[in-house]
């Protein structure tokens, strides 16, 4: 009789044990913020060399999915929005040691309004005369940086904003001889860019 109550309650001991190691694995809701924040230390990451940088306060998520049930998830997805930059974003995470780490994420811009040239103003109709520095930035950036074209652009300094008064930028200092021919589409200061260029 005493040997059997020893034997219960050692059986009991055990169960409590084994129930207690369940009481350490985390709610869906610890869960899920952990996903959370895992997913905002990676886009703000990620964008720290981009223009459009991101900080953690002004992230927000806004969707986080998990794959499989609690405790045997493996993955996660998760969305969010961005207050400075209007930008949203996709993030994939996996899970590893009981830590979340991002894996890939998928970055959707807004559309930019344009404006002529870069202008902070809008043009007030066809014979506008504006800048031309953030045209030769465009270009450096859009055309020579993908293409690994050394050299800088240099465009007339004003031109003014008229449908079909295309102008031309030439690109000096680098191995290539040329420049770009930028077409104005509308009078709203909308371009076309044509590369041209040719060996020294």
């Amino acid at each position: 009789m005493f040997v059997a109550l020893v034997l219960v309650l050692a059986a009991t001991a055990c169960g409590q044990e084994a129930g207690g190691g369940g009481g350490s694995e985390p709610s869906p809701a610890q869960e899920k913020q952990a996903v959370e924040k895992a997913a905002i230390e990676y886009i703000e990451e990620t964008t720290s060399d981009e223009e459009d940088s991101e900080s953690a306060s002004a992230i927000d998520v806004t969707a986080v999915v998990l794959k499989g049930n609690l405790t045997e998830a493996k993955t996660a997805e998760a969305e969010a929005t961005s207050s400075a930059t209007d930008n949203k974003y996709e993030v994939s995470l996996t899970r590893s040691t009981d830590a979340w780490q991002g894996t890939s994420i998928v970055t959707d811009r807004p559309e930019k309004k344009e404006k002529p040239f870069g202008s902070k103003n809008p043009a007030k109709g066809p014979g506008q005369v504006v800048s031309t520095d953030s045209v030769e930035t465009e270009i450096q950036k859009k055309l020579l940086k993908p293409l690994k074209i050394k050299g800088r652009v240099s465009c007339p300094p004003k031109v003014a904003i008229r449908k079909g008064n295309n102008f031309e930028c030439e690109i000096v200092g680098g191995q290539m001889e040329g420049g770009v021919q930028v077409t104005q589409k509308n009078d709203k200061g909308s371009l076309n860019y044509k590369l041209n260029l040719k060996s020294t």
